[in-house]
């Protein structure tokens, strides 16, 4: 049998696949060059601009488009510079070049841009109302908070936590209920750190709002602020029906442990929910002291074994009399609870 035809094709097969992977790494070495060479243009760009905006402000001169040359005449551009110089300067003079900058410059492209189908100019126009929120339109901004890209809706939940119009906050909270609780967290960060009407808002509110979902942030979001005021509107909310809204309210309670609310919280221990036993469960030893060992015991025999596992955590943090209880289980389900609490890493001292 003749082999040499044969071996001829895979020489040829091997060749092309070398030149094929030759030539792959060649483009993508030229795009890497390209890609580098493109940051240092915008970088050194973005030096030139900053340098013209720190000429201005210290010589105290009036700003003219004239000293900027044509080729930064970039809006995106701009508005990064215009961000960097607005978290470090809040004088008088760089107030007012912003001022320029946004109304002669800035503000063309964000009412060009606010209904571009391009989720990166619909976040322009975002960032150009944060450096200018009393301009911010409301309609934009409430288009915004239901805009299928989610860094749109992040930029806008900020915004709209900064305006914090009745009707922007409530479309805020009715986009808030929808997204899944691990999606939230920027809509929590946003809103604790936007202007104080949004808990003046969320307190008016909270005595007539009928939606439990959106009850329920209301709640989490105003016990952040340890405003003990929030306990005279919740007292029905800790007898729900709803397990979501009861638990929000149980941990709202918890952040005002005192001896008025000790035996409502104690009352817990007895709650359908394992969630609230658990909540319970935790803060106990610094509640009661080690006169929590008893209600601790007790615990420790629960249905539900995270119930179990947290009692035999809380009995470990008050010591030798927490771990004498511990020692003295017989029960299966709770001698593994025990031996898994008593594994891990001491994480607080022991309670006095």
């Amino acid at each position: 049998m003749n082999l040499i035809p044969f071996l001829r094709v895979i020489i040829r097969i091997t060749y092309s696949e070398y030149l094929f992977v030759l030539v792959l790494f060649s483009l993508l070495f030229i795009f890497r060059f390209f890609v580098i060479l493109n940051n240092r243009r915008y970088n050194r760009k973005e030096e030139y601009l900053a340098s013209i905006f720190l000429y201005v402000m210290e010589m105290k001169k009036k700003f003219s488009w004239k000293s900027v040359p044509v080729y930064l005449h970039d809006p995106h551009l701009m508005l990064a510079v215009l961000e960097d110089f607005d978290s470090k300067f809040s004088d008088y003079y760089w107030d007012h070049l912003k001022k320029e900058v946004l109304e002669k410059y800035l503000s063309v492209y964000s009412e060009k841009w606010k209904k571009s189908c391009f989720w990166s100019r619909r976040s322009f126009v975002a960032r150009v109302y944060f450096l200018d929120s009393e301009k911010a339109d409301p309609l934009v901004v409430g288009r915004f908070l239901q805009d299928k890209v989610p860094l749109i809706r992040m930029l806008a939940a900020s915004l709209a936590a900064f305006i914090a119009s009745p009707k922007l906050l409530h479309t805020l909270f009715k986009v808030m209920k929808k997204e899944p609780i691990n999606g939230r967290y920027a809509y929590y960060d946003a809103i604790l750190n936007g202007d104080s009407r949004v808990f003046s808002y969320m307190k008016e509110n909270i005595k007539t709002e009928k939606d439990l979902e959106i009850r329920s942030l209301y709640i989490d979001l105003l016990s952040a602020r340890f405003d003990s005021s929030l306990l005279d509107y919740i007292e029905d909310d800790l007898h729900s029906k709803n397990i979501n809204l009861r638990l929000v309210a149980v941990r709202a309670l918890l952040k005002f442990p005192t001896k008025e609310t000790e035996k409502k919280i104690i009352g817990f221990l007895k709650d359908p929910s394992a969630k609230i036993r658990v909540e319970i469960v935790k803060i106990l030893p610094s509640l009661c002291g080690k006169l929590a060992i008893k209600k601790l015991t007790d615990t420790l025999n629960d249905e539900d074994w995270w119930v179990r596992f947290n009692s035999a955590l809380a009995l470990k943090k008050l010591g030798k009399a927490g771990k004498a209880v511990l020692e003295k289980q017989k029960d299966e389900l709770t001698q593994a609870a025990v031996k898994y609490a008593l594994s891990l890493p001491d994480e607080n001292k022991k309670v006095v």
